[in-house]
């Protein structure tokens, strides 16, 4: 015969009724016009009798069984005054309040979109020297990146240069016209744009506007100040027109990501602002951005974005922190913490009915906060539920059912 424990029975058993083996009187029956169906040990619920009588473990009195506590019906588990005063049973009311409080979630620092730079050259080529940007380094705007040599660099040198004497030659004619010196001068901007497409940093540009001579190859700056998140190229290595050859992120102000469920959306849909806890646990202020939440369909959550000024570039990209949200009160029905169970497939709570049986009930939670759990469905208001003693409660409930 397989033996099953229930917590509460033992701690009445060992604990109030000292389990000694001494006689006991049987117990008055309770609940007068109910049919009885069988009486079992509470010990050992699988031991039952037709009639009252005593246990034959511990001389503890046999618990009746009713009909209407056996069926398709909610499980139901009575409790005395005995039992209830041994294992601290206290109910609370389900009320109504203000669900203010925080949020709490994860975020992860991403790099601002307008703030991402890509290195590119204009011609096909091959890289002839690093200078440095390499992936993780911090780089600043114009500093020299590599150099690389390209067949296609001569001629637009070629054509710049040309246009440079043309506006020279026309400035110095007297019988110009402006529309021809307005013609020249546009053909410069036009050759140095393509060399700037190139390439080439403004310093180059400007040498070769003083020298006159034509570079060997393109010296790749940075675009902007900022941390390189790649860097995709070596000395030595071809690259088509077009590739990108390092990328570059400015990190003065950075993004995070807050993944945040569904329900919790709405709870935060008027704030403004986050807080953002550093690893260093300091804390950082961070605007909510204006665009609306992305949905991922992997973990079903959304991603809201923070937007965080970065001084002393203590985040970076790929980093995690902690996310504080502040909710928008909203009224809710509310129980313990304590009053709500998890071991079975969904949480449930036990109610007391109005002929004091306790009747599990499966619930729905939201957030928890203060010592308070959101009750979403399967509760009302007014309803009475147990506040302390729920995990010994329905462990002789989950032992009822089992034995049913």
């Amino acid at each position: 015969m397989r033996v099953r424990h229930p917590i509460f029975a033992l701690v009445i058993c060992c604990g109030a009724i000292s389990c000694s083996c001494q006689q006991a009187r049987p117990a008055q029956l309770a609940g007068q016009g109910r049919r009885v169906l069988y009486y079992h040990d509470p010990m050992h619920p699988s031991y039952r009798s037709d009639r009252p009588g005593i246990a034959p473990d511990c001389n503890m009195a046999l618990t009746p069984v009713y009909a209407d506590e056996t069926g398709n019906g909610p499980a139901v588990v009575r409790v005395d005054e005995k039992q209830s005063a041994a294992i601290g049973l206290r109910v609370e009311t389900a009320r109504e309040e203000d669900g203010a409080g925080e949020i709490r979630t994860v975020g992860r620092v991403q790099a601002e979109e307008s703030r991402t730079y890509a290195v590119t050259a204009g011609a096909d080529g091959w890289i002839r020297t690093v200078r440095g940007g390499d992936t993780g380094s911090l780089v600043a705007k114009g500093q020299a990146l590599a150099t690389y040599y390209s067949r296609d660099i001569t001629a637009p040198q070629q054509a710049y240069l040309y246009a440079l004497d043309s506006v020279e030659r026309l400035r110095s004619a007297a019988n110009s016209s402006p529309e021809q010196t307005a013609l020249a001068a546009k053909q410069v901007t036009q050759a140095r744009d393509y060399l700037e497409f190139l390439g080439m940093t403004g310093r180059q540009i400007a040498d070769l506007e003083h020298t006159r001579l034509e570079g060997r190859e393109v010296v790749l700056g940075a675009p902007a100040s900022g941390v390189v998140l790649e860097r995709k190229v070596s000395e030595g290595s071809r690259f088509a027109k077009g590739d990108v050859l390092w990328e570059i992120a400015d990190i003065e102000s950075v993004w995070i990501t807050a993944d945040l469920f569904p329900e919790d959306l709405a709870s935060v849909s008027g704030a403004h602002t986050a807080t953002v806890v550093l690893p260093d646990g300091s804390e950082r202020e961070a605007a909510i951005d204006a665009s609306l939440p992305m949905f991922q369909t992997a973990d079903r959550v959304g991603r809201l974005r923070l937007v965080v000024k970065n001084r002393g570039y203590k985040l970076l990209p790929g980093m995690t922190t902690t996310v504080r949200l502040r909710k928008a009160p909203v009224r809710c029905l509310t129980v313990p913490v304590e009053s709500v169970v998890e071991s079975g497939i969904s949480p449930r709570v036990f109610v007391q009915r109005s002929d004091g049986s306790l009747e599990a009930r499966a619930v729905t939670t939201g957030w928890r906060n203060g010592g308070r759990v959101r009750i979403l469905s399967g509760l009302k208001r007014g309803e009475q539920v147990v506040a302390a003693g729920a995990f010994l409660i329905d462990s002789e409930s989950r032992i009822n059912e089992d034995v049913k």
